[in-house]
């Protein structure tokens, strides 16, 4: 993938903060927003169409939330790394994100100061919280 753009589906309901995610990830030339998603159907619709090599996901979307668009994604896509947004910074839901095959996790709080490290660090196959980092 050298040379390649990473290509990323975002979902996220709040357009605001989804706006703010486009803005970061477009000042960063190695990353393409190929879609964006305001629910878990439209998530597993794009990623169907265009086979994301990232996705990005709220966990609290209206009409399908963002685990049970990732349970279905992965069932057609298994290795697509997935970073998980949440406002839930606890670990007791932290440890059920990474047992559902999120591969990392950001507290959308600290986006500002994580998205970079976090998205790199999957890519390169760990698994990362906010708190910590599991090979």
């Amino acid at each position: 993938m050298e040379n390649e753009k990473i290509r990323i589906v975002i979902a996220e309901d709040n357009a605001q903060f989804l706006e703010a995610l486009l803005l970061m990830l477009g000042k960063n030339n190695q990353y393409q927003v190929i879609d964006t998603c305001y629910n878990g159907i439209e998530l597993v619709q794009a990623c169907r169409a265009k086979k994301p090599d990232l996705i990005i996901t709220d966990l609290n979307m209206p009409d399908m939330n963002g685990v049970d668009a990732i349970k279905q994604v992965r069932i057609i896509y298994p290795k697509i790394p997935v970073i998980a947004l949440t406002m839930h910074f606890e670990s007791v839901v932290i440890q059920p994100i990474i047992d559902m095959g999120f591969n990392g996790y950001i507290y959308k709080p600290h986006v500002s100061k994580r998205l970079f490290t976090v998205i790199e660090r999957v890519l390169s196959k760990k698994i990362i919280t906010n708190t910590g980092e599991y090979e």
